[in-house]
């Protein structure tokens, strides 16, 4: 499938000359448009369907008050595989049919020109989450593909593409990988699900277009508004909405939209109550300061910056360096409202830590405004939310006193394959890239209740992770379970032994039965409000991460791994061997002892960075898995998936150091059985004077190499540079000195 390409501008207000061929498709569809509208009383009906909407529209176009559909053209991209029936709206003609011949850039994916208007469309293709994902993704991660859906949107354009995996819950790929989009934007809609999730949303637009009033429709063509105005509808009639406030949260404004939340009579009551006089108006931004960490030093990426895209209505980073914070100054003073009424303006944290992210207006306008990012951690999109993101949203909206403006969009996509720790002062401590992400589910249920009425080590080291009356109703539901799991059994031997003709009734008696079973398991249990599996993940994550499960059972532990198969061994010695190694366990005398990065005197426990809480917690999952529980429980330590288009491979960790005044020293990095020392500057230690500080070090060579397999991958490199460099001090106080010359290397 294509992927998103530069595009070229084709709207008249870039006052650039448009290439040859998109002449020919401006005026293949100006001579269209112009014999569709010819003959007033040629003109098919606004629209046939028999419900409420459908007879709003045929009254107001009888009344001279609904523009219609005359002149809205539809474009598929799938080739009929998620194709609109659009005899409800006989008026929307497809734009293939204006041509002689295919549209340059074919008909299949993503969408990469600006059409004439006014077009809708959709495409129901993806690549895996792995190899770019869907369509509004491909765009999203990168500066030409958002820049591309700006001129789309402003220029009468607006598809619709399923997110196909690219935004669903869980984490490392067993059945979603999050929130995968590095920004948010008002240019596309976005639909929950895969083939046919989109055609919903394309309908409702269509309807929408035809419901506004012909001289509001005509100004909002001329004046690049029709799809932003389409947009706020969208956003503003959706149904998680419970009162107008909400508009201007987050509830109003996901990456992806669910076609059960869609309500089409409201988008076209909403389009036809608009007069020309109010108009909503559109946010454009423009940054005017911002922090810019330095590549080498602050973060590797091969000459990548943080800045992903900067269009009026998304300005989206990608936050690549060490720093704790980024600030930027953003001015919406190009905002534009038609009538020119006076506007108020709102900065609103739609996603992320609202008690974390400070924003200022600058003046008394509020038309600019400094944005205060702290570094974010993966977290859910809303409280309670199944989903997770690795992004925050900053939305920017202009209320001109009749309608809130769509959204424009301020965002920071934080990298989920690094492991971050940050002091008290927000001085980072270790980053850790190529990050992984443990996860543990029950594998045989009957098995598992059953050892929990035992009185063995292992049951006795879940139970105590319940309390009284979870314990009991567990085991209640145990019993339960296991006469609905005979049940399961029983069906599967009649299915095993039916001929030809009960072989259906079978098959469906077990669906029954495996149906009744899991029902059971997902169940709210009595006086505890939680379902048996939930109760059971909970206690199993409270085991999965305690730091001191092996520290303090290790007799007993050691017992199992004993009595475990070789897999069993070996992965138990490799996971304890990683933190061994990296020194966070210790042996002192004839016990073990927790050994954090960071000093002082809370608990060790406390004191653990992020990085040694998932190597802790890999331990555990192995001792769980392998040895307590075999063939009970079963467990992955996967890899964080990141695109390769944001952020390169790597496979270090990095440890900071800082001088007595808290400014940067240097790191240490440490890459498989590899220690590299680097100075402030990023380049590596080579001696040092009599005080320890950096005498002399060479520059690095950053570079990519390719893995091909099942998946190719580009993984970045390093190796020492063709410079060295030598360093001066002023005294003895000072620790970060000065170069003073640079000697190739000979």
């Amino acid at each position: 499938m294509r992927g998103c390409g530069p595009g070229r501008r084709t709207r008249v207000t870039d006052r650039r000359v448009a290439p040859a061929w998109v002449l020919v498709l401006w005026l293949a569809w100006a001579c269209a448009a112009s014999a569709h509208a010819a003959d007033d009383a040629a003109q098919p009906p606004i629209c046939t369907s028999k419900d409420k909407e459908g007879r709003l529209l045929r009254k107001w176009y009888a009344e001279g008050t609904a523009a219609g559909n005359a002149g809205d053209f539809y474009e598929n991209r799938d080739r009929g595989h998620t194709k609109p029936n659009w005899s409800d709206l006989p008026q929307v003609r497809n734009f293939a049919d204006t041509l002689d011949h295919p549209a340059p850039g074919g008909n299949y994916g993503l969408r990469t020109l600006v059409l004439p208007p006014v077009v809708i469309g959709n495409s129901s293709t993806s690549h895996h989450p792995l190899r770019g994902g869907s369509n509004a993704r491909q765009c999203y991660s990168s500066a030409h593909g958002v820049d591309n859906l700006y001129r789309q949107y402003v220029g009468g354009n607006l598809y619709v593409y399923p997110e196909h995996l690219d935004h669903d819950p869980r984490h490392t790929g067993s059945s979603g990988y999050g929130d995968l989009f590095p920004t948010n934007t008002p240019y596309v809609i976005v639909s929950q699900g895969s083939s046919g999730s989109d055609v919903a949303f394309v309908k409702a637009v269509a309807y929408t277009l035809a419901a506004f009033r012909p001289e509001v429709k005509k100004a909002l063509i001329e004046n690049g508004l029709l799809m932003p105005t389409v947009q706020m509808i969208l956003r503003r009639t959706n149904k998680t909405l419970d009162r107008s406030p909400e508009y201007l949260t987050g509830k109003a404004h996901p990456t992806a939209f669910d076609r059960e939340n869609l309500d089409r009579l409201k988008m076209v009551e909403l389009a036809h109550e608009i007069q020309l006089t109010n108009i909503p108006p559109v946010v454009r931004l423009k940054v005017q300061k911002q922090e810019e960490p330095k590549d080498g030093v602050d973060y590797f990426e091969l000459g990548r910056s943080e800045k992903l895209a900067d269009t009026p209505s998304a300005i989206a980073r990608v936050f690549r360096g060490r720093q704790y914070r980024r600030k930027m100054v953003v001015s919406a003073e190009e905002t534009f409202d038609l009538n020119k009424r006076p506007l108020t303006f709102h900065w609103v944290v739609l996603r992320g830590d609202a008690d974390r992210i400070t924003i200022t207006k600058l003046n008394d306008a509020g038309t600019v405004a400094e944005i205060d990012v702290p570094y974010h951690e993966r977290r859910p999109v809303a409280e309670g939310a199944r989903l997770d993101s690795n992004r925050v949203d900053i939305g920017v909206f202009a209320d001109n006193g009749a309608y809130c403006s769509a959204p424009a969009f301020v965002t920071y996509c934080f990298l989920d394959n690094e492991i971050r720790t940050y002091d008290a002062e927000g001085r980072v401590l270790e980053i850790k890239y190529g990050a992984s992400s443990t996860s543990i589910v029950v594998k045989d249920w009957p098995a598992l209740f059953r050892l929990l009425d035992t009185n063995a080590g292992p049951a006795r080291a879940l139970a105590s992770q319940f309390d009284n009356k979870e314990l009991a109703a567990v085991r209640r539901a145990g019993a339960a379970y296991e006469k609905a799991n005979a049940a399961v059994a029983a069906a599967q031997r009649a299915l095993s032994q039916a001929g030809p003709k009960e072989k259906r009734a079978a098959s469906q008696a077990l669906a029954r039965a495996k149906q009744i079973a899991s029902t059971l398991l997902d169940r709210n249990l009595s006086g505890v409000r939680r379902s048996t599996r939930a109760c059971v993940s909970a206690a199993l994550s409270r085991l999965m991460h305690n730091a001191r499960m092996y520290v303090a059972n290790r007799n007993s532990i050691d017992k199992l791994y004993e009595a475990a198969d070789k897999a069993g061994k070996d992965a138990f010695d490799r996971a304890l061997r990683d933190l061994t190694r990296g020194g966070l366990l210790l042996q002192k005398g004839d016990s073990l002892e927790l050994n954090p990065l960071r000093h002082g005197l809370a608990p060790a426990m406390e004191r653990l960075s992020r990085y040694e809480q998932v190597l802790i917690s890999r331990l555990n999952l192995t001792i769980l898995t392998q040895l307590m529980f075999p063939g009970i429980l079963s467990g992955a330590y996967g890899a964080n998936y990141v695109d390769q288009k944001l952020a390169f491979q790597k496979s270090w960790r990095d440890i900071y150091q800082y001088d007595a005044d808290g400014n940067l020293l240097g790191w240490t990095r440490v890459d498989g059985g590899r220690n590299t020392t680097f100075n402030r500057d990023g380049f590596i230690l080579l001696d040092t004077d009599e005080q320890g500080r950096c005498a002399k070090a060479q520059t690095v060579k950053y570079g990519i190499k390719r893995q091909e397999g099942g998946r190719s991958t580009v993984q970045l490199v390093y190796e020492p540079g063709d410079e060295i460099v030598y360093y001066e001090y002023g005294g003895v106080d000072d620790w970060q000195g000065r170069v003073v010359r640079r000697e190739p290397v000979q």
